[in-house]
């Protein structure tokens, strides 16, 4: 099977599954097979490597099932940042940029480094985004194993960023004791998200 016929049939296996089967069918190829779409044009008549193929076939069919493109991916696109992403975690998603766009304005009127709390972190995107945008420093918090695996991923990937995970349960008065005080946004973020549309 070519790269085109194998782009086709995913595309084909797609439409009924998703509003972009063009897109997702991109997405996978390029994933599994190398192949972004300019190499589709110029060598699409190549053999897909059996590898590949069978990669692609396979994520085809969970896709059917339900599986967000996102988690067969391994990974997303949020901001200026590619975050791991997979079952256990929210997938980092447009809307929440406006979010961070909006804390992230609020604090550029801020005179020192702003210091936040990001609560149930997941990937990470927002309080990595906000570490970024606006130059603070950001404490993690997130409970759940899966969760805090692709945290610590997603750190890893931005070292350079002043961004700490932490494992604990906010619930807990104990743990949340533990925590520095003097964050400067986590209200931020909570009164922005009440005023955001």
């Amino acid at each position: 099977m070519t790269l085109n016929e194998l782009y086709r049939a995913a595309k084909t296996a797609l439409e009924p599954v998703t509003e972009d089967p063009t897109f997702e069918a991109a997405c996978l190829l390029e994933h599994f097979c190398g192949a972004n779409r300019t190499e589709l044009l110029l060598h699409g008549d190549k053999p897909a490597e059996s590898e590949a193929g069978q990669a692609v076939l396979s994520a085809l069919e969970k896709r059917k099932t339900g599986e967000p493109l996102q988690y067969l991916l391994g990974e997303w696109d949020f901001m200026s940042l590619t975050l791991s992403c997979g079952e256990g975690v929210l997938i980092p998603r447009e809307d929440t940029a406006v979010l961070v766009e909006a804390v992230c304005k609020r604090l550029s009127k801020t005179e020192n480094l702003p210091k936040g709390l990001d609560l149930c972190a997941g990937t990470g995107a927002v309080g990595l985004s906000i570490a970024k945008e606006a130059h603070a420093e950001v404490t993690e918090v997130e409970l759940y194993d899966g969760a805090f695996n692709y945290l610590n991923e997603n750190l890893a990937r931005y070292p350079e960023l002043p961004v700490t995970a932490v494992k604990g349960d906010m619930l807990d008065k104990a743990f949340a004791e533990t925590l520095p005080d003097g964050f400067d946004f986590y209200e931020l973020v909570l009164q922005v998200h009440r005023e955001t549309p």
